[in-house]
């Protein structure tokens, strides 16, 4: 299972609505119930009929991180996925990642730019800028 996490928003492929982006690439589609408990862990509050093209970046990267946690991968890659969200913002999904990835025993690889926004007594930082 791969799923990708696009930086650019809006998405190309306008009006497709949430319950549509969620339940891509999956053999079986996941029920209503399952689709709404992963965009509230995620702190979306959008019905699932929602086009993605009137999402905020903020609901947009939940979407993407909802669609991530029903896809059952064991590993998630992401490319700054919160580099453009408010600080708060950035920190509220950023420590989301590391409960995913501690309560399902998954390896999530970010790479980021601002360090602020996660919680470095909890991740392992692989600094590239030392190696200059």
């Amino acid at each position: 299972e791969v799923r990708y996490m696009p930086d650019a928003w809006p998405p190309v492929w306008l009006g497709v609505t949430i319950e549509e982006e969620l339940a891509f690439g999956h053999a079986t589609r996941p029920s209503p119930e399952r689709m709404r408990q992963a965009l509230a862990r995620w702190g979306v509050r959008r019905p699932l009929d929602a086009p993605l093209e009137g999402l905020t970046r903020r609901e947009a990267v939940g979407v993407y991180l909802a669609a991530f946690s029903l896809s059952g991968a064991f590993l998630w890659l992401l490319d700054q996925p919160v580099d453009a969200l408010a600080p708060e913002e950035a920190r509220f999904f950023a420590e989301g990642l590391v409960r995913e990835a501690r309560s399902a025993g998954r390896i999530v690889v970010v790479a980021a730019c601002r360090r602020q926004d996660w919680p470095m007594d909890e991740v392992l930082l692989w600094d590239l800028d030392a190696r200059r």
